[in-house]
């Protein structure tokens, strides 16, 4: 076996563990993005305001990145998980409007 098509065939195993990855890690951030909204219902003081302000766009920023490169590789996984770009959700289910 020569050496190009040895390393064919270990980039062929590594791609669906890359994309796995890639889903967990989007999962993970639609999780960090829900808990830094919730956030906000429990701060008190300015500072722990502006914190939370802060931590709520960087997890919606990372979550955006995050599906941007799913859809750049074009991981059709993202309809069967139920990922979409939509804003946190209130405790009743109803969609919070930005």
């Amino acid at each position: 076996m020569s050496w190009t098509s040895w390393m064919n065939k270990l980039r062929k195993k590594a791609k669906p563990l890359e994309e796995e990855l890639l889903l967990e890690e989007i999962q993970k951030a639609k999780l960090e993005w829900d808990v830094a909204y919730h956030r906000l219902d429990v701060v008190v003081g300015m500072e722990q305001v502006d914190y939370a302000i802060y931590a709520l766009e960087a997890a919606e920023k990372r979550y955006e990145m995050l599906i941007r490169q799913a859809k750049q590789k074009q991981l059709t996984n993202l309809i069967e998980l139920g990922i979409s770009k939509r804003p946190p959700t209130v405790p009743d289910g109803k969609e919070v409007a930005k």
